[in-house]
């Protein structure tokens, strides 16, 4: 439970620097890209350690990460200054408008908290590292972890550098650095945290493309977007409620009903469906042996989930 706290509130920072530049570079978007702001604070922290580490600069230390957050929050709040500045009412435009926009903020922060535990909880009845590529990433992300620069240490062929995309593994094992779980806890809360990060985003940009929509109802600030520091006219209301509930929708579409093989899968092995109907979906391979009468048909059922 500890790991998973730590894990968030590494996250939530990352997320918390981020947060002037993105409501100042996204300032014509209805909600201002807001659950957009963990995924910029992340790669942003995390490619600064990445540059200053390549060109011998910064140490891929704790004390690396350290600086690099600092130099993301200083450019972050030099370039949304304006929303931290004192307004003649004596109040920060950036705080009155995360306080005009409660429902946007409350539905991003407790959909990607939820997805975080429930994948969290989910991998602690499978932490496995096992399997498919499971071994390699693990070792790329010790190979980051014991490179005091870069390119990281190959954990194969010592003396040479991982000659292989690495970037991914440089932002997973820095939040292993900084929250001190220990790295096979730190794969599996990054498997948890892509999932929430991915379905946050769909909410994201599902709200953002609902709220930019023409409604009857309310009035949209459209191309030229809100002044700054005032509450977006979409969230009031029944269209902000709107626009919150296709978010929500968007999320659930992309990170749930994406990919149904699984589904099908175990419903053609049971015996649920009817073959035609199985044979209508036309998933490759899937027929080609009889149904086990179990609920998978055999160690590989997954992989033609990705096919």
């Amino acid at each position: 439970m500890f790991s998973v706290i730590s894990w968030w509130l590494a996250v939530q920072f990352c997320g918390l620097i981020a947060l002037p530049l993105t409501w100042r570079v996204f300032a014509r978007l209805p909600g201002r890209a807001y659950p957009l702001a963990k995924v910029l604070g992340l790669l942003l922290v995390t490619y600064t350690l990445w540059l200053g580490a390549t060109f011998r600069l910064l140490p891929n230390t704790a004390g690396g990460i350290v600086v690099s957050a600092a130099v993301v929050a200083a450019v972050s709040g030099w370039l949304g200054r304006a929303g931290l500045r004192r307004g003649d009412d004596g109040r920060r435009p950036i705080v009155s408008w995360l306080s005009g926009n409660r429902g946007l903020i409350l539905a991003t922060e407790a959909l990607f908290l939820l997805v975080l535990a429930g994948w969290s909880l989910f991998r602690a009845y499978n932490p496995e590292i096992a399997g498919t590529e499971k071994p390699m990433e693990f070792a790329f992300i010790n190979g980051v972890l014991g490179s005091r620069f870069f390119p990281p240490q190959d954990p194969w062929l010592s003396g040479y550098g991982i000659s292989y995309y690495y970037f991914g593994y440089v932002m997973l094992a820095a939040l292993v650095r900084i929250t001190g779980v220990l790295p096979e806890v730190g794969f599996n809360l990054g498997v948890a945290m892509w999932y929430a990060l991915v379905m946050t985003s769909a909410f994201g940009v599902a709200y953002t493309l609902v709220a930019l929509s023409p409604s009857p109802q309310a009035g949209v600030h459209g191309d030229a977007g809100p002044p700054d520091g005032q509450p977006v006219v979409v969230e009031a209301g029944r269209p902000g409620r709107t626009a919150i509930g296709w978010g929500l929708g968007g999320a659930v579409l992309l990170g749930v009903m994406a990919n149904l093989e699984g589904i099908i899968d175990s419903a053609y092995h049971r015996g649920l469906l009817p073959l035609q109907v199985v044979q209508w979906f036309n998933i490759k391979g899937l027929t080609d042996s009889p149904p086990t009468g179990e609920w998978t048909g055999g160690f590989w059922w997954w992989w033609r989930a990705s096919a």
